[in-house]
């Protein structure tokens, strides 16, 4: 070995020869010899970060095989560790399988030129200068030959039970040397261990005897050499093909806003004067550009996902990742281009750049309080926050740059909007019932156990138990002519409308779940059994992504169209059972409320059946035919999280109008019970004396005040005025049959419905004015709407919106810049965006008792 030695030395290669401790010694078997390989690898690989190349000639691929366990280059950078083993070079070597013994593979017997001695223990070999040297010249060859010494019995008979040469980590990189002239081992058994290993060699034929480090040095060393830089350039080659791979990936587009160009000095190269910014752009940068949110979820989400330990990275990687959400450093990512088939591949490739501290790359920094977030170049903000830019490995690269996170984290963050929404959406059902009067009977818990979809179990007994305690529900039962036989469909299908759309979400969020804590890049390594595998899936196809964000932006569609027919039925006063149109406060013919929220909500709900439209099937062929399927997930969740958007705003310019919709029947009714004892006084004292039968007066009272209270109902959208006069007025002819035929009777008639008519206009102006001022609807409402009430108009400080709630005042008046119905939804928006307005609905859920409802128990009746 030292002519081979000396020849690889000279070209630039250090060299370290390891003799096998199994000569001239009986008592050793191969597992000793495995112990002295790692003696001189385990300095070379752990101490000094070396990459190795392994020589193993003859028996040494025996022990060999089993000594590179844990050492390849592929395993330790999983591990986080420097150096390994490149690649390996077995010259006329046994090529052993689990329990092989050297003995077995020679044919069950010793070899014709070995001469085994039971008493020493030890094989000695007949001739070895023949065996071993016969192509070698003189005197080379005796020298050689007098330098053979027996081995161990042991060593022959002893098997292995392990061995790791065909560890995906050593494809294409095992050599095997075949010496054709061999009488040692045979050609034909060298060909027999290559064929029986079962993996593939590159085989280079030599045609030598068993030793060509003797015999042609040169030669063997061109070998060598060849090989070894074979692994090496591999390993470069892969270096750059990943900065090819994340440079090539950077192709998003990101439009830079006049306000920070001039902080970016790579962007003065690149701008064209005759391209500049327009004064008045068609869009905002943003709509290039990835919000913040979105780029640390998705940070969070590799991270985890890393955290697996089957990537292949180091620690140092997962670090990094940590230190730029720390510190506040988001990397800008555009917004369009992934197809999210190979994963994320661009939007990650962004973020891989940064933590290299590209100078090309963009980054958000700064304080986010105080407004001081502002765009620096990626070296630049890694260097004032002291942070090193990291080299990536080829395969470090790789496993950020191919998986799901971005599109698993924005599929989450519309996961976590979308069970808000869902769970507002029955807050607002129950606001709705009671604020168009009507039943609690459609929620009964017997209909959801005859019917028992959980979703509909659930959002039943939800609705049922936020009602509880409500004066505004209708307990007539159509029965009586100012209610409806049954409540119209947005109300009485409510929990069977939005059932199944829980349970989707439900299955949306047990699949987002899933992909969140999952090992989604390629390849993977198993290194739970004990030879680890390197593994080519598919785990970044983000399909599971997109089927979970489509069926939460058809379910935002679902709920959004219910939410808009209770509001429009709440606006519209044929079908609103009594409130006044546009929900005005004021006198129809002079106001306008809630007009505008009706044209609202149609245009969001209309936006949101487009949005609902499945992404997944307009899949477009990529990757010059290599990706032929791929899955749209980030698209899919962009355009699910803007269908959550419009809902947020549909959701909340209902909520408004629904409060508003419930102080007007609170108005109504404090009028009522206000009105009522005056209104049987003031009939009774003008007729009583003047009816055919006195006992009848009280049938009288409750007729005229049932038909009063009627005709209020369906005359809404009259002024005040004529509507008080004319439902007065429908009062005559129901009380003629109760009076006597006499012309005093008819003037006492006309006059108590006169002074009855002018006396209900202005007690109705009075308690109008008085409830603008301090109204408060919480005494009559239910559970839910109590509290979300309470939130809407004490803690947002959205008013009731009377007569002059909405005017905007003249320019010289320092009272205030007064207010819009879009500033007021805008406000309600605003806190669901914060949280704030989820935590009561929360709240409102929490109340709900979870033993098994009424319904299920007379169900086990039947």
């Amino acid at each position: 070995m030292d002519l081979l030695s000396s020849q690889l030395e000279e070209a630039g290669y250090d060299t370290k020869i390891r003799g096998l401790v199994t000569v001239n010694q009986p008592k050793f078997t191969v597992h000793d010899d495995v112990a002295a390989l790692g003696e001189v690898l385990l300095p070379l690989i752990e101490e000094q970060g070396k990459d190795v190349v392994l020589y193993l000639h003859s028996y040494a691929g025996f022990p060999g095989s089993a000594a590179i366990k844990g050492l390849s280059k592929t395993e330790r950078l999983a591990a986080g560790k420097r150096g390994g083993i490149l690649g390996l070079i077995y010259q006329s070597a046994f090529i052993p399988r689990p329990g092989d013994t050297l003995k077995q593979m020679i044919g069950g017997n010793y070899a014709p030129w070995q001469d085994p001695n039971t008493q020493t223990g030890l094989v000695s070999v007949i001739n070895p200068k023949a065996t071993f040297y016969a192509d070698v010249v003189e005197p080379l060859a005796t020298k050689a030959a007098d330098r053979i010494l027996p081995q161990s019995l042991l060593s022959f008979n002893t098997a292995l039970s392990q061995t790791f040469y065909d560890l995906p980590a050593y494809e294409n990189r095992r050599t095997y040397l075949h010496t054709n002239q061999d009488q040692a081992l045979p050609p034909f058994a060298q060909d027999a261990f290559v064929a029986g290993s079962g993996v593939k060699w590159d085989v280079e034929k030599l045609d030598t005897s068993h030793s060509p480090f003797f015999s042609e040095p040169k030669q063997l060393a061109a070998i060598v050499i060849a090989k070894v830089k074979a692994a090496d350039t591999r390993t470069k080659a892969s270096d750059k093909l990943k900065e090819d791979l994340l440079n090539g990936l950077h192709y998003g587009i990101l439009a830079e806003t006049t306000a920070t160009q001039g902080n970016l000095d790579h962007d003065k190269d690149c701008q064209n004067d005759d391209f500049s910014t327009p004064d008045l752009p068609l869009t905002h940068e943003v709509t290039t550009v990835m919000p913040e949110s979105w780029i640390r979820a998705s940070i969070l989400v590799r991270l985890n996902s890393l955290a697996h330990g089957v990537s292949g990275v180091t620690p140092s990687i997962v670090e990094a990742l940590l230190r730029l959400l720390d510190n506040n450093i988001t990397p800008r990512v555009p917004l369009h281009g992934s197809i999210s088939a190979s994963g994320d591949l661009s939007p990650l490739a962004y973020i891989a750049g940064v933590l290299e501290g590209k100078p090309s790359l963009n980054v958000y920094a700064g304080e986010r309080r105080h407004a001081q977030r502002h765009i620096e170049r990626a070296d630049t903000a890694l260097t004032k926050q002291s942070i090193t830019p990291i080299v990536l490995t080829a395969r470090e690269a790789l496993a950020l740059v191919n998986g799901t996170s971005v599109s698993a984290a924005v599929a989450a963050l519309a996961m976590h909007e979308a069970l808000g929404l869902a769970a507002l959406s029955q807050v607002l059902t129950a606001m709705s019932v009671e604020a168009l009067r009507g039943t609690d009977e459609s929620f009964d818990p017997f209909l959801a156990a005859v019917r028992p979809h959980w979703g509909q179990v659930e959002s039943s007994q939800n609705i049922y138990t936020m009602l509880e305690g409500s004066r505004l529900l209708d307990r007539g039962h159509g029965l009586d002519a100012s209610s409806l036989p049954q409540d119209r469909y947005s109300l009485r299908t409510a929990s069977q409308w939005l059932g199944p759309t829980l349970e989707d979400l439900s299955l949306a969020h047990t699949q987002i779940a899933v992909e969140l804590n999952s090992a989604t890049d390629n390849p993977l390594i198993d290194a739970s059994t004990c030879q680890p595998r390197l593994l080519h899936g598919g785990n970044f196809q983000a399909k599971a992504i997109t089927s979970a964000v489509e069926k939460i932006r058809q379910g935002a569609q679902s709920i959004g169209r219910i939410l808009f027919a209770q509001c429009t039925e709440l606006i519209n006063p044929v079908m609103s059972r009594g409130l006044p149109p546009n929900l005005v406060a004021t006198e129809p013919s002079e106001s306008f409320t809630f007009k505008g929220t009706d044209i609202l909500v149609a245009s969001l709900v209309s936006e949101l059946g487009f949005l609902s439209n499945p992404v997944a099937s307009h899949v477009q062929t990529a990757e010059m035919g290599n990706q032929g399927v791929n899955a749209l997930a980030l698209i899919s969740s962009r355009y699910t999280l803007k269908a959550l958007d419009i809902l947020s705003q549909l959701a909340a310019a209902h909520l408004v109008a629904v409060c508003q919709a419930l102080d007007l029947r609170a108005l109504h009714s404090r009028f009522l019970a206000k009105l009522e004892p005056e209104f049987r006084a003031l009939i009774r004292q003008s007729i009583a004396t003047h009816l055919a039968d006195s006992e009848t007066i009280d049938l009288l009272l409750d007729t005229c005040w049932n038909a009063f209270r009627a005709r209020l109902d369906a005359s809404t959208t009259l002024d005040s005025m004529p509507r008080f006069s004319g439902a007065i007025a429908n009062l005559q002819p129901l009380m003629m049959p109760f009076l006597m035929a006499s012309g005093e009777a008819f003037g006492a008639l006309g006059c108590c419905t006169e002074h009855l008519s002018g006396y209900t206009h202005r007690l109705f102006t009075d308690v109008r004015r008085r409830y603008v001022r301090e109204g408060d609807a919480t005494e009559l409402l239910g559970r839910a709407s109590k509290r979300m009430y309470s939130y809407i108009r004490e803690d947002l400080e959205i008013p009731f919106i009377g007569p002059e709630t909405l005017i905007t005042p003249a320019c010289h008046e320092q009272s205030g810049k007064g207010l819009t119905m879009g500033a007021l939804n805008s406000k309600v928006r605003a806190a669901m965006a914060a949280g704030k307005l989820y935590q009561v609905v929360m709240e409102c859920i929490k109340e709900v008792d979870r033993p098994a409802p009424s319904g299920q128990r007379a169900l086990a009746k039947l």
